[in-house]
């Protein structure tokens, strides 16, 4: 037997025993490939399931709701004050219904007709023809600042006293030399007690601070005091000081 027949015998026997593969379309190779692998869940948020579907990659779980906030603590619980009122502050809050703390106001303030002035040496005749000229028998210039006494504030026992710390101005006619002029000044250190049958009227508020008001006013009515020396019912009287003071003020 020829050696090239036993040759092609040979390599016949081993194609029967091992046949070669028939190659595929690269698609569907592919496709292979990918549904070999099974698909990862998503991470499913807080609170949600994990739940991988086999394939193509599971969506993930919603996730949890956020917690609620927390309440808001209460407010302070501080004692309200007591508030108390002077007659002096009630006088002035009855003029005038705006009175702020620290702030300066002034007043006027009038004797009704009857009344007599003490060391006024005005004469009955020149008394008639003032007071039918304004219609009062005298009139004053209150001027003072609102301030707050607190105590205690925050505490067990809390007070507020409101206080309207005043000073009064006015002019009378000298008693002791004929036809002289004076001014009688009560000073802001003192009490100022108002007299329920002379009723303020209010008459502006003072830009003023510690004690401008008062050198103010004391100035003022020196300067008046100074060049209006000698009385007179008509052009010189306690009406006119008291408008001057208030020109000042503004």
């Amino acid at each position: 037997m020829r050696f090239s027949y036993l040759l092609t015998a040979f390599l016949a026997g081993l194609s029967i025993a091992s046949p070669v593969p028939k190659p595929e379309p690269a698609g569907t190779a592919e496709l292979e490939v990918r549904s070999g692998r099974g698909g990862r869940g998503g991470r499913g948020g807080r609170g949600g399931s994990h739940g991988g579907h086999g394939g193509n990659g599971g969506h993930g779980g919603h996730g949890g709701n956020g917690g609620h906030g927390g309440n808001g603590g209460h407010g302070g619980s501080g004692k309200p004050p007591k508030i108390t009122e002077t007659p002096a502050y009630q006088a002035a809050l009855a003029a005038h219904h705006g009175l702020e703390e620290d702030k300066w106001y002034y007043f006027t303030m009038k004797t009704p007709l009857g009344q007599t002035i003490p060391g006024d040496a005005e004469t009955k005749t020149e008394l008639e023809k003032l007071q039918h000229k304004l219609g009062f028998e005298h009139i004053y210039i209150v001027v003072g600042q609102v301030k707050y006494h607190k105590t205690d504030i925050g505490g067990k026992h809390p007070k507020i006293k409101k206080d309207f710390d005043a000073f009064v101005y006015h002019m009378v006619k000298k008693p002791l030399k004929k036809g002289e002029t004076e001014y009688e000044t009560q000073q802001k250190n003192a009490v100022w007690k108002p007299d329920p049958s002379k009723r303020l009227e209010f008459g502006g508020h003072i830009s003023s601070t510690g004690k401008a008001a008062p050198n103010k006013m004391k100035s003022a009515a020196d300067d008046y005091i100074e060049h209006h020396p000698i009385y007179n019912v008509d052009n010189n009287n306690c009406n006119t000081f008291v408008q001057s003071m208030i020109h000042h003020l503004r």
